[in-house]
């Protein structure tokens, strides 16, 4: 008899009473991990949004006008959580006079603003007098608190739809364990492929139904067991744990 996984020979001989089957947790822990980003990503977006807007209307209210001088312009590459290239943000660095003080500044800016303006341009800008370190560029539109919070909601209906899928799963299993039936098959012929995860065996296998068809199906499984081995032969006997076509798991 030929198990995909090993492990399941407790749930055979009633050591154990649940299987294998690993994608509800995989699918569960991924909802956990998107649900933390995204509520952390979502929520700084938030609060910047909200901080932004609050400066703004400061701004508005109770700021000035002032010609400033840009003495600096860098790029700095934006990169997801996994490293990779998502983006550019443009910087550009200025100095106005606020009184008696030279304040100077760095702002986030769109990237039309940012090619329009070299080192010793003038920049119009607006500060609040009694905190001069509060200064806007004029007609410029910061995106990325935006950003930030619509990605976190993506992160978020990510870590919803996993949830569901992962529920589903752990319901599909369930139901295998407590209404499957143990059915005997055979191996047509099993082949092996290693990837990081494991030493991967692809299988062809045969049973028969409760009501007397005959059903052909594939499926895999890690056995690294296996590895360098002789792959099982065709006949082999297979153990399929069957509810309906399209609810049943090889063991």
């Amino acid at each position: 008899m030929f198990l995909l996984d090993t492990r399941h020979d407790d749930f055979l001989s009633g050591r154990r009473r649940h299987i294998y089957r690993s994608i509800g947790t995989v699918l569960l822990t991924a909802a956990a991990l998107l649900g933390i980003l995204g509520l952390t990503l979502g929520g700084t977006g938030l609060l910047n949004l909200s901080s932004e807007a609050n400066i703004q209307r400061a701004l508005n209210e109770h700021g000035r006008n002032a010609d400033a001088n840009v003495i600096d312009r860098f790029e700095v590459q934006r990169r997801d959580s996994k490293g990779n290239p998502n983006g550019i943000n443009y910087h550009l660095t200025y100095q106005f006079r606020a009184g008696e003080a030279l304040v100077t500044h760095t702002s986030v800016v769109s990237q039309e603003l940012y090619d329009q303006h070299q080192a010793g341009d003038s920049l119009p800008i607006r500060y609040l007098p009694e905190n001069t370190r509060l200064s806007r560029v004029v007609g410029n539109h910061n995106d990325s608190p935006l950003r930030m919070t619509l990605a976190g909601l993506g992160l978020l209906v990510g870590a919803i739809v996993c949830l569901l899928l992962g529920l589903r799963e752990r319901l599909r299993s369930r139901r295998l364990r407590r209404q499957g039936v143990v059915l005997h098959g055979r191996l047509i012929r099993a082949r092996g492929s290693w990837s990081r995860a494991g030493y991967h065996i692809h299988i062809d296998y045969i049973f028969t139904k409760p009501n007397g068809e005959s059903l052909l199906r594939q499926a895999m499984g890690v056995r690294n067991d296996l590895m360098n081995k002789p792959m099982p032969p065709g006949g082999t006997q297979v153990v399929v744990l069957y509810v309906h076509d399209g609810l049943l798991f090889v063991l």
